[in-house]
């Protein structure tokens, strides 16, 4: 994935920029995921999440959200 353009989210299909080039300011290290979040992610969709998407997946994973 080129981190210097927009990217679309595979589970919502919105746009975001994905900050794989400077990892440390990207949304997802916001987040504590359980490794076993990440897995399931990571199985599920090929590319990155937007940020609320990623967040929705993983209180869903951790029961928060049905």
């Amino acid at each position: 994935m080129d981190a210097s353009t927009p990217s679309t989210c595979p589970r919502c299909s919105g746009n975001f920029i994905c900050r794989s080039d400077a990892i440390s300011e990207c949304h997802c290290t916001a987040l504590q995921l359980t490794p076993q979040t990440a897995d399931e992610i990571a199985q599920q969709w090929r590319d990155c999440l937007c940020e609320k998407c990623l967040k929705q997946v993983a209180l869903q994973q951790n029961g928060l959200m049905h």
